[in-house]
């Protein structure tokens, strides 16, 4: 029997407490079709070149009195580098619900959809999906009882080519839209913040070791804490919301030697491919075997086998077969595939 097991490892994102601060005028970013390029003419973002930092330079609201509602981003890229176009790759946390008195009760993420980008990857632009309609309904209950749209945009996610976990960048922007299309829009953006907190991992492990047969494991417990400073809770500030996300990966194969010569022997191969068998190499690992034996002889199946040309070794009753060198592996977790 193969056993499948997972090694749990963490990645603590960053915290965001998200308050209401000023307010500050700037003109709209039309979305009005594909070529960024040319939407971008009359736009001056020697504000975001000088700044070098990565965030969002417009969101446009179109459709809203329609069924084609929907919402575009602009993304300033700072470092230039290419943004993965894969549908889901790239995130926006946004604020969608709000209690009676238009304060914010929830921020959530939303996946955002490649449309195009510019050719040096400086600005990037994609539309927001509203796939289970939980913005569009949000919005317009919000515009029925206050008579206009706050899009809170506390951060983005953008994942690089070639990289597999993406990078959260603060916003902190308030997109505030009123008005029709068929009547005239009006735009106004505040600025919103966001502090990050300083995250203290901490676990708890149970004990002793509960042995399994061949196995041993433990239970562990995972959780974090932090503080927020006290100055944040005094009458200048609104406290909105706290943002945080937990990571869970599965480890690639991992095999626990009890033998240091063969370890070292073995260690540069870490990540190679040797095929089955590399008669180069003199260590060879094993875990797990049915020994099947019969007057003739018998032979050996492995459950998993490293550098050993065959899973099944035959011999002559009575000699064993002869593996050289061989190491029988303590542990061995073994990732699974795609398809569980």
């Amino acid at each position: 029997m193969r056993y499948f097991k997972y090694i749990l490892t963490y990645i603590l994102a960053t915290f965001l407490l998200v308050f209401n601060l000023g307010f500050v005028n700037v003109s709209r970013v039309y979305a009005n079709g594909n070529d960024i390029e040319k939407e971008l003419e009359n736009v001056d973002l020697t504000e975001y070149e000088n700044s070098n930092k990565t965030t969002i330079i417009g969101l446009s609201e179109t459709g809203f009195s329609t069924s084609d509602y929907s919402l575009i981003v602009y993304v300033y890229n700072a470092n230039k580098f290419q943004l993965s176009k894969n549908t889901g790759s790239n995130v926006i946390n946004i604020a969608s619900s709000f209690n009676d008195e238009n304060e914010v009760l929830e921020y959530s993420n939303f996946k955002l959809k490649y449309i195009s980008s510019t050719n040096d990857y400086s600005v990037y632009k994609f539309s927001v999906l509203d796939e289970t309609g939980t913005l569009e309904k949000t919005f317009k209950k919000q515009n029925a009882m206050f008579g206009k749209r706050t899009y809170n945009v506390a951060g983005i996610q953008l994942l690089k080519v070639g990289e597999r976990l993406a990078v959260d960048y603060p916003v902190n922007k308030q997109y505030i839209y009123s008005g029709y299309e068929d009547s005239g829009i009006e735009l106004k953006q505040e600025v919103i913040e966001s502090i990050s907190l300083d995250v203290h991992y901490v676990w708890y492990r149970t004990q002793p070791y509960k042995n399994d047969g061949a196995l041993a494991y433990q239970h562990q417990l995972n959780s974090v804490y932090f503080s927020v400073p006290d100055k944040y809770f005094n009458n200048n500030y609104n406290l909105t919301g706290i943002k945080a996300e937990w990571y869970e990966y599965k480890t690639k194969p991992v095999v626990v030697l009890s033998n240091e010569e063969k370890y070292n022997g073995l260690k540069n191969y870490v990540g190679v491919d040797i095929g089955k068998y590399n008669e180069d190499i003199k260590y060879s690992l094993t875990y797990g075997h049915d020994v099947y034996v019969n007057d003739a002889g018998g032979g050996i199946d492995y459950d998993w086998g490293y550098n050993i040309n065959t899973d099944f070794h035959y011999f002559l009753n009575p000699n064993p077969p002869h593996v050289y060198n061989h190491e029988t592996v303590l542990y061995y977790l073994l990732q699974p595939d795609e398809k569980g």
